[in-house]
């Protein structure tokens, strides 16, 4: 395939992830492509794609040192041996390769694979696969991504417990959408929203501070907004506040839905896989220690690169919640609950997501539906805050 082909093909992928919202198996089997050619150019929506990073020159077949295959196998079994190695996949073995033969060209990550399947050592884990929901429950997956560029996901982790000791052990897990890969996990006293807050600071303030995040409904993020009793309805949770007070936008996931935290929750598992599973603690201590050390990693294996947001020349201070509408008590209408308020629904709606805008500058919420990528604002209300709430949101609806 000649270049201009090859740029056409990537541009193609890259739209039908972006603009169509194509799940990246879906793009695979209809463009028979690979699934690194997938990943590769669904990095970001306006990434150069002439770049060719094959480290060999275009029109001549690639060449591999005779021992590459040891080589690779060796890496692999170094890294998983090693206590201060984390990560031991495919791109933490090529990362590894290229610093260890810097002068020889880096395999790609599908031979890496191919190598590591043949030898044996492909750890198959199950994969449960969310492309059901997003298309036919119409989950908003472009009303998201078009919230900001970077977006992060941020969640507690519990149920830990350290040896001889009767008090659980708290983490808090930052996981970033782009770059992906990118996460951090610190240790918290405990899921409250005062710690929650201070620790994210400390996390965003060295990883760059994204466009928005992502969270549950859980109380240190929401707070009081999500109670059935109705209390603190139209209120703005103080962890929101923070955000905002940072130019970075909330957006909260339907509740009792873990799997709309997909990066979160993947970012856990690994956590939990490689971190927790991997060693028997003794103290927490030796759990800050280790910490450090995963989280040293964590970046290397993300290739972080430090990054300084720019400063947007307007900022709307708005909090997004994504919400699958129910049936009223009635039986004649769809209902969704915003901001711990129930918003009336047309009954068409009953089993799909919604995507929630809430502008507090204007005080007006905005609901869109979104199908096969296309988004259409399905109501529009006046939505004031909370009196005691908008004491608190002086700074940036004044």
């Amino acid at each position: 395939m000649d270049k201009a082909s090859m740029e056409i093909l990537r541009k193609e992928v890259n739209r039908r992830f972006f603009e169509k919202n194509e799940s990246k198996r879906s793009i695979m089997r209809e463009m028979d492509v690979s699934w690194n050619f997938v990943h590769v150019w669904t990095q970001a929506k306006d990434q150069d794609f002439t770049v060719d990073a094959r480290g060999w020159k275009a029109g001549v077949s690639r060449k591999h040192p005779v021992d590459i295959k040891s080589r690779i196998i060796a890496i692999r079994e170094r890294l998983e041996e090693d206590p201060d190695e984390f990560f031991s996949g495919d791109l933490a073995i090529q990362q590894r390769y290229a610093d260890e033969y810097p002068a020889d060209p880096v395999p790609s990550i599908d031979y890496i694979n191919d190598i590591i399947r043949a030898a044996g050592l492909a750890k198959t884990r199950h994969k449960k696969c969310r492309g059901t929901a997003i298309r036919y429950l119409c989950y908003p997956q472009h009303c998201i991504t078009r919230v900001g560029e970077r977006i992060a996901d941020v969640d507690h982790i519990g149920h830990k417990f350290v040896g001889g000791v009767s008090e659980p052990v708290h983490f808090l897990s930052v996981a970033y959408r782009n770059p992906r890969r990118l996460r951090c996990i610190q240790r918290v006293s405990g899921e409250t929203t005062e710690e929650t807050i201070a620790i994210t600071n400390v996390i965003f303030d060295d990883l760059g501070w994204p466009d928005a995040v992502k969270t549950d409904v859980g109380a240190p993020f929401a707070g009081r907004t999500d109670r059935k009793d109705g209390k603190g309805s139209r209120s703005v949770p103080q962890f929101a506040i923070n955000l905002l007070l940072h130019e970075t936008t909330p957006i909260y996931g339907n509740p009792r839905s873990p799997w709309n935290q997909g990066t979160g929750e993947g970012s856990n598992s690994v956590f939990g896989r490689n971190f927790w599973n991997a060693n028997e603690y003794t103290s927490t201590t030796m759990i800050d220690e280790r910490l450090v050390a995963f989280n040293a990693s964590a970046k290397k294996y993300a290739c972080y690169e430090p990054w300084i947001r720019k400063k947007k020349d307007s900022f709307v201070p708005r909090i997004c919640f994504i919400r699958r509408a129910a049936e009223d008590a009635w039986g004649k209408n769809g209902i969704i609950s915003v901001a711990g308020e129930q918003v009336v629904l047309s009954k068409e709606y009953i089993g799909y997501y919604t995507f929630s805008e809430w502008n507090l500058k204007e005080e007006k919420l905005e609901i869109f539906f979104e199908r096969e990528g296309e988004i259409q604002k399905i109501e529009e209300r006046e939505f004031e805050i909370h009196p005691r709430s908008r004491e608190r949101c002086t700074h940036f609806i004044a």
